[in-house]
């Protein structure tokens, strides 16, 4: 049987797809996936100050979204950057840091001239990509439309500027969606709430970076209109 774990490892240690890597011979160094999205770069590099602060050297790793959590899980990394919690908490190993990273909207982004109301999800005819994450947040029957799974986010929105897909269920925060309410049409479908997260071996050290988070995130948000969580 193909073991795609055993991929998973190779890929993680020989890719050189960071956002960002530094290596030092006197700080432990502390490995963070991290799903890619140029929207998220923002929370990688917030992240990646934490941990600095709590005397690490950082290396982001960009995988797709699923993967991610599985590399966690299995301890091959020490955190993920953000993830909703109804996802995280699914996974045995993985411990949410309090408080909330971000709070957001999942939306059903539409084509530009396309219908775009919930309807569209019940629609049998309709094709809608989104991840196996953002799946999770609904019931069996929620979604009748054709679902296309795709677990690089970046993807997702370029196909939608491409005119490539015509639907797509996606999570942004207050001024992400600001931003890409010009490009793309958009409904809300529910709030959600992301959390950074951590693989539970680090346990120890879940008092320092709570702290840190409850530190530096009234500043993080200020800066990125965000409301206070």
């Amino acid at each position: 049987m193909f073991n795609w774990r055993i991929v998973s490892v190779c890929l993680l240690f020989l890719s050189g797809g960071s956002v960002s890597t530094e290596r030092t011979d006197a700080k432990p160094l502390f490995r963070i996936s991290y799903g890619g999205s140029i929207e998220g770069k923002v929370y990688a590099q917030f992240v990646q100050s934490i941990y600095q602060e709590l005397g690490f050297t950082v290396s982001i790793l960009t995988t797709p979204t699923k993967r991610g959590l599985i590399l966690l899980n299995d301890s091959l990394v020490d955190a993920d950057v953000i993830r909703l919690k109804s996802v995280a908490t699914k996974y045995d190993n993985v411990i949410l840091v309090e408080p909330a990273f971000a709070k957001g909207s999942l939306v059903l982004l539409c084509k530009k001239g396309e219908p775009c109301n919930l309807e569209i999800l019940q629609q049998e005819t309709a094709y809608i990509q989104t991840d196996e994450g953002t799946l999770k947040l609904f019931e069996k029957g929620d979604i009748t439309a054709h679902i296309v799974i795709s677990e690089m986010p970046t993807n997702t929105l370029k196909m939608l500027e491409e005119d490539r897909i015509i639907y797509a269920l996606y999570s942004f925060d207050a001024s992400q969606l600001s931003e890409w309410s010009s490009k793309l049409n958009y409904i809300k479908v529910k709030d959600v709430s992301g959390y950074h997260v951590i693989n539970k071996k680090h346990l120890n050290l879940l008092p320092q970076i709570q702290q840190k988070f409850r530190e530096k995130l009234p500043a993080f948000n200020a800066s990125r209109n965000q409301l206070p969580l």
